[in-house]
């Protein structure tokens, strides 16, 4: 196994989540999840292993929301993944690109010829998440929507639209949760997103919208898992080691957490040098 110091993690090269993963799986039978961590726990690795492998009759979509910023954007990017999945719902959807057709400018020769009337963003999720629901029932397949950086995106819905903005889709996701059960979510985020959901109860716009969901934090690798992952990464660049205790210490010493733990081995590869018991 080869170092790799922030990229794309193919789902064999995570180690030690397993047993996290099968969690998820457990509780996303009856609800759907916040899933919290710092940044560069391996939270990416985790939903993307997942979504790669995912359980038999589950229609998983994920998306980095991060760079949304509006209720609008968030809506029209959703019927985008449910369009590049239609393939996996054989029935139902047929109604996905006529939606889509409305969202844009009708052009030519890059003239706008007539504009797309408003809508009410929020009201058309509804709408939208209704009918996947019915799609599913009619597939017997359960959707899994996993939105990653999710507190983000509300923090530019309200700087550009408002805190009602914000609270109405939470809103509308909450009761989406609790009316259609074959439809599951996961929100995930490095930055908490009860402090988004406490400023917007400040205001008085925010009524529970999360205490639906199972509260669940991605932690740093145990200390065995830590440890055969430096293994597999040293033996993976053919570098050489001190002794057993050596690999633990290296895993201790960044608090084993797997992306430092490729960065120290790039280290020492990059500098050719034997792995020693170098501490904090």
């Amino acid at each position: 196994m080869k170092v790799n110091t922030g990229g794309y993690l193919a789902p064999n090269e995570v180690v030690g989540r397993d047993d996290f993963i099968s969690d998820i799986w457990r509780i996303l039978d009856t609800q759907s999840i916040v899933l919290t961590s710092e940044r560069r726990i391996g939270k990416s690795s985790v939903i993307n292993k997942l979504q790669t492998e995912a359980r038999k009759n589950w229609l998983v979509i994920k998306r980095d929301v991060e760079g949304i910023s509006s209720t609008e954007e968030f809506v029209t990017r959703l019927v985008d993944d449910l369009l590049a999945h239609q393939s996996k719902l054989t029935t139902g959807m047929h109604w996905l690109g006529k939606i889509r057709k409305e969202f844009d400018d009708f052009k030519i020769l890059g003239v706008t010829i007539s504009k797309r009337p408003q809508k009410n963003w929020v009201q058309l999720l509804e709408s939208i998440l209704n009918k996947l629901a019915a799609a599913q029932s009619q597939n017997n397949v359960r959707a899994l929507l996993i939105w990653d950086e999710f507190p983000w995106m509300l923090q530019k819905i309200i700087k550009n639209e408002g805190p009602q903005a914000a609270a109405n889709l939470l809103d509308n996701l909450r009761q989406c949760r609790q009316s259609q059960q074959c439809i599951r979510m996961i929100l995930t985020g490095s930055i908490g997103l009860h402090h988004v959901v406490k400023a917007l109860k400040q205001e008085g716009l925010s009524n529970e919208s999360l205490n639906d969901t199972h509260k669940l934090n991605l932690p740093s690798l145990n200390e065995l898992d830590a440890k055969e992952l430096v293994k597999k990464l040293v033996d993976g660049e053919q570098l050489q080691w001190k002794n057993e205790a050596t690999l633990t210490v290296l895993a201790q010493s960044v608090d084993y957490v797997p992306y430092y733990i490729h960065h120290t081995v790039n280290s020492h590869k990059q500098k050719n040098i034997i792995i020693t018991e170098t501490r904090k």
